[in-house]
């Protein structure tokens, strides 16, 4: 069952959808090397989020990757952190888990 929900970043509202098994593995990519305890003290943290957020979003990597130019104009960090919540709640556990452990392996190789 696809279930989709709302976010409002830099004064515009985005549809997610429930994200596909690549989407989660590109959304775990781009947050790999994030501490979330000190995410605001990371340089480019904001960046990374932005690239979480618009791969979520679009299927498509040319639109994803004119929403995470946008984002990074006008969107700031307490917006970006909500919208990345949303976006994990999206993600089954189950999906994240397995997908987690696949990209530890490999990283392991």
């Amino acid at each position: 069952m696809k279930e989709f929900k709302s976010i409002f970043i830099g004064g515009r509202g985005y549809t997610v959808p429930s994200p596909t098994i690549e989407q989660t593995k590109a959304v775990i990519e781009a947050l790999k090397c994030i501490n979330a305890e000190n995410i605001d003290q990371v340089p480019d943290a904001a960046e990374k989020l932005c690239k979480a957020i618009s791969v979520a979003i679009y299927r498509n990597p040319a639109k994803a990757f004119m929403l995470r130019y946008r984002l990074k104009r006008l969107a700031t960090l307490t917006e970006l952190l909500e919208a990345l919540n949303i976006v994990l709640s999206l993600i089954p556990v189950s999906e994240f888990l397995t997908t987690s452990d696949i990209l530890d392996k490999l990283n392991k190789l």
